[in-house]
């Protein structure tokens, strides 16, 4: 209890310090108890016979040690670097601990800015950021919480290894409790994103080629729709408007409908969109440290709302439905056009024409997500490993082929995966090679093609049982085993090829069900109940 109250008296004074314009305009009494709580603060915790140890046995470099010891110094005398050093590193004991707020991730921006930009520090003398996970922590306290993650403000000499041996001794002004073990460190330095990468540079030139090109194209479309509109497309230099702002801002935004679209799944696509937008939001929001009130989160799935979070890939399902719906549709128009035949070469184009329109913009995605994502954000988390970011970064600098050969959602494992959100992409692809066969039987033999594509449907939900109960423990084996496999995720695609045969071959329109009978239908097929086959129910519902 004397303790803390020290803390707080001492952790007040810092911030009356920094909220002062000049250190020296209090006046001789503060400085005096200042003096004497800063030293009740920082002595109470150094363990020197270990910091010594650690010196003298080569374990941490002598420029850390004494670059740490100057900061101790330094906060005993004042000085407001060394201040701002100490009041940005998290504290030990964080509020709300037993709600699951086990972060004390500190002031980045005051270790980063304020106390490299303060007029008293020494001129060689630069801060680093540090995050430290601590393990040890009693699962009784804190059921909802494997470690416990801390900011520091350290001197940049140091070394990870440095940070983490001295965490320990309390002389970077963090001491946890004997028990607790550092499990994970990771040191924030400027100086590693301080200049473009070679991939980097040439990122950005093909950046400016594109943005150069559409600059160029769009004063060409400018020009000739104000001056030579009756030569807009007889001259072999139209292709330029392939390019223009101009013109594909006007397809985009167009409100036309060609003959033999189904206007009405435009509604469908939107309300999955925004299904998929908020429940990643929130799946990304869960997996934040950040939280501060975990163990009434973990509870939320309890509200009769959270059915909409639990469901979320039922709206990826709807893709995937609309996706061999379309396919299946535009595929037997296309077979009632040529009588029938299709040829290895119209297999070839099928193919061709399907990659050429995906991936150059895949490609440049992925090109922006690898060479210059490290550059565009900043903070406490953002080179962590518990973030998505840069083991995304690393498993698209090693792995970018799989994605653009659309086998990537074969490799899932932190690290490995390039892209992760693309796995749709590749199962979507994989579908659509495969289809044509499918396709062709229920265009010439419609029952065999039907039962075929009936029977890929059950094969696909008992794979998905099979592989739901002896592999999946927790959801990151569900997202690792099968989330993202073609083979588990095909029935609601097949499922959209059965009901776009259904609308080609009696040339009906999509049906219109009764609010009601959607209402109900969806109540009873959303809940965790139906978690297997839910989706797949669901749909057929909708198709019957």
């Amino acid at each position: 209890m004397k303790a803390s109250v020290v803390t707080v008296l001492y952790l007040a004074l810092l911030c009356l310090v920094c909220c002062s314009q000049t250190v020296s305009a209090q006046g001789p009494a503060f400085f005096e108890f200042l003096g004497y709580i800063s030293g009740l603060e920082r002595n109470k915790g150094v363990d020197w016979n270990s910091t010594l140890y650690l010196l003298y046995t080569g374990q941490v470099t002598p420029t850390c040690f004494t670059d740490a010891y100057r900061v101790y110094n330094d906060t005993i005398l004042v000085k407001s670097y060394a201040s701002n050093m100490l009041d940005s590193t998290g504290k030990m004991t964080p509020s709300g601990m037993f709600q699951g707020n086990w972060v004390a991730m500190g002031d980045y921006e005051e270790c980063t800015v304020n106390a490299n930009t303060a007029p008293d520090k020494p001129g060689n003398f630069q801060t680093m950021y540090c995050s430290v996970a601590w393990g040890g922590i009693p699962e009784l306290l804190a059921p909802e919480n494997q470690f416990y993650a801390q900011g520091v403000c350290v001197p940049n000499t140091c070394t990870d290894k440095d940070v983490g041996l001295l965490t320990g001794t309390g002389l970077l002004g963090v001491k946890p409790m004997p028990s607790w073990y550092p499990i994970g460190l990771t040191c924030q330095r400027e100086e590693t994103y301080a200049n473009f990468s070679g991939a980097a540079i040439a990122a950005i030139v093909i950046i400016c080629i594109i943005l150069i090109i559409m600059t160029v194209s769009s004063f060409y479309d400018f020009v000739i729709t104000l001056y030579f509109p009756e030569t807009r497309k007889l001259t072999p230099t139209h292709i330029f408007l392939s390019f223009s702002v101009l013109t594909n801002a006007r397809k985009v935004f167009s409100l036309k409908t060609t003959p033999g679209q189904l206007p009405a799944l435009h509604g469908i696509r939107v309300i999955s969109t925004l299904w998929i937008i908020f429940g990643h939001t929130n799946f990304f929001t869960i997996g934040n440290i950040e939280i501060s009130n975990k163990v009434e989160l973990a509870g939320a799935n309890k509200e009769w709302w959270y059915f909409i979070q639990n469901n979320m890939d039922m709206a990826v399902d709807t893709f995937l439905l609309l996706s061999g719906l379309l396919v299946t549709y535009l595929f037997m128009k296309q077979l009632t056009q040529t009588g029938g035949v299709f040829t290895w070469r119209d297999y070839g184009l099928h193919l061709l024409h399907r990659y050429c329109r995906l991936t150059p913009v895949y490609a440049f995605l992925i090109m922006i997500y690898t060479c210059l994502l490290v550059y565009m954000g900043d903070g406490p988390y953002w080179a962590t490993p518990s973030n998505w970011v840069m083991p995304g970064i690393h498993g698209c600098q090693h792995h970018w082929w799989t994605n653009l050969l659309y086998i990537n959602n074969y490799f899932v494992d932190s690290g490995v995966e390039c892209f992760g959100w693309g796995w749709y992409l590749g199962v979507d692809m994989q579908l659509y090679v495969m289809i044509p066969g499918v396709l062709l039987l229920l265009y010439k033999k419609p029952k065999i093609g039907a039962v075929l594509t009936c029977a890929l449907i059950v094969v696909s939900w008992v794979l998905h049982g099979v592989l739901y109960h002896f592999l999946v423990h927790s959801t990151l084996d569900y997202i690792g085993t099968t989330y993202k496999y073609t083979v588990t995720r095909m029935a609601p695609y097949l499922l959209g090829v059965l009901l776009g045969y259904v609308l080609f071959r009696y040339n009906r329109t999509i049906p219109n069900i009764p609010h009601r009978k959607v209402a109900i239908d969806y109540m009873l097929y959303s809940y965790p109940p139906w978690y297997r086959n839910r989706c797949t129910i669901y749909e057929l519902i909708v198709i019957l």
